[in-house]
């Protein structure tokens, strides 16, 4: 959850103008979307976090979607790894 927040807030909101910026904020938003979806998970195994409704309802919103949430950071992932291979290769 941190991750996605430092990647989206500090990095992507920083460098607003620069495509990474934005690739830094759309992976952000993905990675804290897919962190409340596992918090979640575990909660149901778990008793401990049934007193926060707002993230249970932001839990409602991200279900129906989460296939499409895991293929989003399938493609950011795919981003970073061949601006890397490139860096180093180039």
């Amino acid at each position: 959850m941190l991750g996605g927040l430092w990647n989206s807030a500090w990095h992507g909101l920083r460098y607003w103008g620069d495509f990474w910026g934005k690739a830094a904020l759309v992976s952000g938003i993905l990675m804290m979307a897919v962190a409340v979806a596992v918090l979640l998970v575990v909660e149901r195994s778990s008793a401990g976090w049934g007193h926060f409704a707002s993230v249970r309802a932001v839990y409602k919103l991200i279900k129906p979607v989460s296939g499409v949430l895991v293929v989003g950071l399938l493609a950011c992932f795919i981003l970073y790894a061949v601006a890397l291979v490139r860096l180093n290769l180039g």
